[in-house]
C-alpha cells in the first residue's frame, strides 16, 4: 500500500516538473517577433506580388517555425484583395508565397503573426502584365496535286500510242513489227531498211521497163524505115521450085 502511495506520488511530481520546463521554455523565447522582408517583387505577367520573410523571437533573435503567417493586400484607393497564408519553407524562421492583387498600381502587403505578435507592412509597384502572345500557327506545306495517271486500254485493242523501241543505227534494221502501249505486237508497213528508198527504187524499175517494152515492139512493127508500112526492105524474096525461071530469047530473034 505505501509503495503504490509512492508511486503515484513519484509520477505527479514528473508531471509537475514536465509542465513547468515546458511552460518556462515557452516563456523564454517570449510573445513578440520581428519580421525581416528578403524578397518583395511582382510577379511577371501575372497581377501579384512574390513575398518572401523571416519571422524571429525578439527576446532570443531564435526562429519561428511554427507561426502562422498571414498577408493582406490593400491598393491605393484602399481597395482590399484576399488574404492569403505563406508556406513555411525549409529554411528555419522563412515563410514564402504569390499574393494575387486585383489590379496594376502601387499595393500594401501587410504581413502579420499572432503567436508570436508581429507585424510588417511591404510596398510593392504591381505593373500592367504584358499582353500574351499568340503563337502564329504552323505553316502547312501546299499540298501537291496527284498526277494524272492514263489508263491503259484493254488487252488486244490497238491503239495510235507506241513505245519507243531502242534501235542501235550502226546495226539495227527498222522492223515491220512495233510494241503497242497494251504489250500487243502492231504490224506496221515495212518502206525503208538500212535508209534506202525501196518504193522508189521499184516504180523507176518499173517505168524503164515498161519504155523497153515499147521500143521492142515499135522496132518489131515498123521496121528500120519509118516511112515503110510493111516493114524493112530486104529485097525480092526466094524464087519459088515449082516456078520456071524465064528462057533466055534465041539468038537473032
Amino acid at each position: 500500500m505505501v509503495a503504490r502511495s509512492l508511486r503515484v506520488v513519484l509520477i505527479a511530481a514528473l508531471a509537475v516538473g514536465l509542465f513547468v520546463g515546458l511552460a518556462g521554455q515557452a516563456g523564454a523565447h517570449g510573445a513578440d517577433g520581428t519580421f525581416t522582408p528578403i524578397v518583395s517583387e511582382p510577379v511577371e505577367g501575372r497581377l501579384g506580388a512574390n513575398l518572401r520573410v523571416t519571422l524571429i523571437f525578439n527576446n532570443d533573435t531564435d526562429p519561428v517555425d511554427d507561426a502562422a503567417v498571414k498577408v493582406t493586400p490593400t491598393g491605393a484607393d484602399g481597395t482590399t484583395a484576399a488574404p492569403v497564408m505563406l508556406l513555411k519553407s525549409p529554411e528555419p524562421g522563412t515563410y514564402e508565397g504569390v499574393v494575387p492583387v486585383n489590379s496594376p498600381g502601387t499595393w500594401t502587403f501587410a504581413v502579420t503573426s499572432e503567436d508570436p505578435e508581429a507585424a510588417l507592412d511591404i510596398v510593392v509597384n504591381i505593373p500592367e502584365p504584358a499582353p500574351k502572345t499568340t503563337p502564329a500557327p504552323a505553316t502547312t506545306p501546299a499540298t501537291k496535286a496527284p498526277d494524272t495517271v492514263i489508263a491503259p486500254p484493254p488487252a488486244g485493242v490497238a491503239t495510235s500510242l507506241v513505245e519507243p523501241v531502242a534501235v542501235d543505227p550502226t546495226t539495227a534494221t527498222v522492223d515491220s513489227a512495233t510494241t503497242a502501249v497494251d504489250g500487243s505486237v502492231v504490224e506496221q508497213p515495212a518502206s525503208e531498211e538500212n535508209g534506202f528508198p525501196w518504193g522508189i527504187a521499184v516504180v523507176v524499175l518499173v517505168v524503164a521497163a515498161a519504155v523497153v517494152m515499147v521500143m521492142a515492139y515499135a522496132m518489131r512493127t515498123g521496121g528500120g524505115d519509118p516511112e515503110a508500112p510493111n516493114g524493112p526492105d530486104t529485097g525480092p524474096g526466094p524464087v519459088a521450085p515449082d516456078e520456071a525461071a524465064p528462057s533466055p530469047p534465041p539468038d537473032g530473034a
